[in-house]
């Protein structure tokens, strides 16, 4: 019986589990492409650009992620 009603929901349940893939999927293209171009920037001989990566990310593996998550909710 419980079962049963749950499978009312099956629809839901797919069109959630294809954006949750979605998201998962962008996430981890962003985060590569993201990484690739802050790790080009630190080997650069640019001084602004070596810079600049190396800032961003000191600042984000130096802060608790706690702290990041708040100053997101404040932008």
């Amino acid at each position: 019986e419980g079962f049963q009603k749950a499978l009312l929901y099956m629809d839901m349940f797919l069109e959630g589990m294809a954006c949750t893939v979605t998201l998962s999927a962008l996430t981890v293209i962003f985060g590569f492409v993201l990484a690739l171009v802050l790790a080009l920037m630190r080997m650069s001989k640019v001084k602004v650009l070596k810079a600049v990566a190396t800032t961003y990310v000191e600042v984000f593996r130096a802060t608790p992620l706690m702290v990041q998550l708040f100053f997101c909710t404040l932008l």
